[in-house]
């Protein structure tokens, strides 16, 4: 309903209002709100066309909260604009402070800047019923309630997975030879220094001498040549009691962050 006749002053406070709608990667701008002294009006922010305009007299405004996914999602808070003749218009803002105590519920059809949010809730006289702390989506962008987190982002954290699922197989895998493996007493004959560094030995085992690669886990080309490692020989390689540790270390530190950085993305 136009209420308001005369196009907008030339100080009055604009504020764009975006779509919160699933899927738009950088949605445009649909309607502007401006705001002078006496009056509120609705533009169409292409053309400046007027779609709604009303008195500031005539303006409600209340606080609300969109809590998504039942509740699971991360808050946002809500400023529900109402006039004689207007829809309800609910606006919110992903990185704005929370609302203080408890509020309705409202979905919000349109998202504000985090720059706008507050000038918009001090025009309408609610600036004092905001928290001093921003709610928990800051930093983060909400569109009707789920986050959208890029392919990138998602590849990061799956590679993050694998990999540690793939080290603690390792791991687990070397921990197998050990368990299962021949003890001998490994000679140390060679080792290498600097970034892998290794070591080679031999030792006997029914009888005939043989020769290949020890692993140590941590302490990898950091034996004496000449020195005597108790160990256990599965095929051509000797494994000591540590070997399984570095891999174990790597799979679960990586799976745990990966599993951690999922989590709070998915949660807030």
């Amino acid at each position: 309903m136009l209420g308001v006749s005369g196009a907008a002053p030339e100080k009055s406070f604009r504020c764009l209002l975006l779509p919160n709608a699933v899927g738009l990667q950088a949605p445009k701008p649909t309607l502007a709100l401006d705001v002078s002294n006496d009056a509120i009006r609705l533009v169409d922010p292409s053309d400046n066309a007027p779609v709604a305009s009303a008195w500031r007299s005539q303006i409600t405004a209340s606080p609300a909260m969109h809590r998504p996914n039942y509740g699971a999602g991360i808050p946002m808070p809500v400023l529900v604009v109402g006039a004689p003749g207007w829809q309800p218009l609910a606006v919110g803002s992903p990185e704005a402070r929370s609302w203080r105590g408890e509020v309705p519920q409202e979905a919000p059809g349109y998202v504000v800047s985090d720059a706008d949010w507050p000038v918009l809730v001090d025009i309408f006289g609610l600036g004092p019923q905001l928290t001093s702390r921003r709610s928990r989506s800051s930093g983060r962008r909400l569109v009707r309630g789920r986050q959208r987190l890029g392919i990138g982002g998602w590849f990061v954290r799956i590679l993050l997975a694998c990999l540690g699922l793939f080290f603690l197989y390792m791991g687990a895998d070397t921990m197998y030879r050990y368990r299962v493996g021949t003890p001998t007493t490994v000679t140390v004959t060679y080792c290498t220094k600097g970034k892998g560094a290794s070591c080679e030995g031999t030792w006997t085992k029914d009888g005939v001498s043989h020769t290949g690669q020890i692993e140590q886990g941590f302490s990898n080309g950091h034996a004496t040549v000449g020195s005597s490692l108790q160990a256990r020989v599965w095929g051509r390689t000797a494994y000591t009691s540590t070997a399984a540790y570095l891999p174990l270390a790597f799979g679960s530190v990586m799976t745990v962050a990966a599993v951690v950085l999922i989590v709070r993305r998915g949660g807030g």
